[in-house]
């Protein structure tokens, strides 16, 4: 999560308990510095970032705000949001990117952020961590997991919906994982209000992670290039 400051033990044990009921990802930092709806006619930025030992770039078509690793969780996350005009109004939709490394199989990573993948089928499952046989029933009901691919990496995004709270305030989060060699970009975020059937960000926070590249460091964390 962004903002996080627990330890990377602590951090496994609070996420694979996240998908029993993902918590609203309140972005933050990402909301620091807000942006503005722009054309997909304009230019596609290509940003360049690394978190921790994870080098990557991804289009940013959206023209959206970054938040870079920082001192506030211990240089461990990044974070990406952005506005969409959708008929008329503007809909946000945002997600953070943290790195992981030093695990043997890609379930010990994807366990945490919702998603198991199957050794026979090479097929993605949602992975409902300790939660209970009754709240699994449940669950299942409002949690989809599907595959993800990007340019040079490949691995699954989990949708679930809250199932509890004000109606209202109910929302759709996202997870995801992408794999590349034995490193992984895994993040949270938040792309509907359930009560708004005009606020669907999915398409757009996939199609950004569908352009993200696994590099060697090509230069300054946050630097948009191509502009």
């Amino acid at each position: 999560m962004v903002g996080s400051s627990i330890s990377p033990k602590a951090a496994s044990r609070d996420e694979t308990k996240m998908i029993v009921k993902m918590p609203s990802v309140a972005l933050l930092a990402m909301a620091l510095v807000p942006c503005r709806a722009q054309s997909l006619k304009t230019s596609t930025p290509v940003v360049v970032m690394q978190v921790q030992s994870c080098n990557f770039a991804f289009k940013d078509f959206f023209h959206g705000s970054i938040s870079k690793p920082g001192v506030d969780n211990e240089f461990r996350a990044a974070g990406y949001s952005a506005n969409i005009p959708v008929r008329g109004s503007s809909k946000t939709f945002g997600f953070d990117l943290t790195c992981h490394e030093h695990f043997s199989n890609v379930n010990e990573v994807a366990s945490h952020f919702g998603g198991r993948l199957n050794n026979k089928t090479s097929i993605w499952t949602s992975d409902f961590g300790e939660a209970s046989k009754k709240d699994i029933v449940q669950l299942r009901l409002v949690t989809k997991t599907f595959p993800l691919k990007s340019k040079n990496g490949h691995g699954f995004y989990t949708i679930q919906d809250d199932l509890d709270g004000e109606p209202k305030r109910r929302l759709r989060h996202l997870s995801y994982c992408l794999f590349h060699a034995e490193k992984a970009l895994c993040g949270y975020g938040v792309v509907k209000r359930l009560i708004d059937s005009k606020s669907d960000m999915l398409p757009y926070a996939r199609g950004i992670l569908r352009t993200v590249e696994f590099t060697a460091a090509l230069g300054a964390t946050g630097e948009r290039k191509g502009q």
